[in-house]
């Protein structure tokens, strides 16, 4: 993992030579994140909570993201990209420990990596060998995020997007099926021994 220092509202150090801004905006509860560069709508992405696919769109041109599971604990061990087509056209493929939090992207042949790039979770990245690029700064408490990139590559910028999303089902499904059991369970044990004391 390199080293650098990072200013992200001006994205400026020594691998942003030139700066795109995006943004993206979830309603309360809603399944739709949309996204925009500067003021201007120019795209979604659309998911159900418990669905394996997800609708997308950005500058006009359609795409779904379909995700594969192992038999080891439903967890994902990758997502199609295919487009208006029908065309598989790339894959994101997530490490195979959960906790990571990294992946790789490829779209037509190129590989990208998706990483976390701080301990509170609050800052991904998307780069490759070539020079790209791109920051996510999502907000736990909104749903909405900023996005800065070097180059305005429409598809992989929506590709890390997704796998933002597909990182946080994934912790909050986790949570569900071990913090909800926990506090029910463990008040219950907790309020039998004290009736049981006192």
């Amino acid at each position: 993992m390199e080293n650098y220092k990072l200013d992200f509202l001006t994205a400026k150090n020594e691998f942003m030579e030139s700066i795109y801004s995006f943004s993206w905006k979830r309603r309360f509860f809603s399944d739709t994140r949309n996204i925009y560069r500067g003021n201007k709508h120019i795209g979604f992405v659309k998911k159900s909570l418990f669905s394996r696919k997800a609708t997308a769109e950005i500058d006009g041109e359609k795409y779904e993201f379909r995700d594969k599971f192992t038999m080891n604990l439903n967890v994902i061990s990758e997502t199609e990209i295919i487009d208006s087509n029908g065309n598989v056209i790339g894959k994101i493929k997530p490490a195979k420990d959960v906790e990571e939090a990294k992946a790789t992207i490829e779209i037509n042949n190129e590989i990208s990596n998706w990483e976390v790039r701080s301990q509170w979770k609050n800052l991904w990245r998307v780069y490759n060998s070539t020079g790209l690029n791109i920051l996510y700064k999502p907000s736990f408490f909104t749903g909405n995020g900023q996005i800065r990139t070097n180059r305005d590559d429409a598809l992989k910028i929506l590709s890390g997007l997704y796998a933002l999303f597909t990182m946080f089902r994934i912790g909050m499904t986790l949570a569900l099926l071990v913090y909800v059991p926990l506090s029910i369970f463990g008040f219950s044990i907790l309020s039998a021994i004290l009736g049981w004391i006192f």
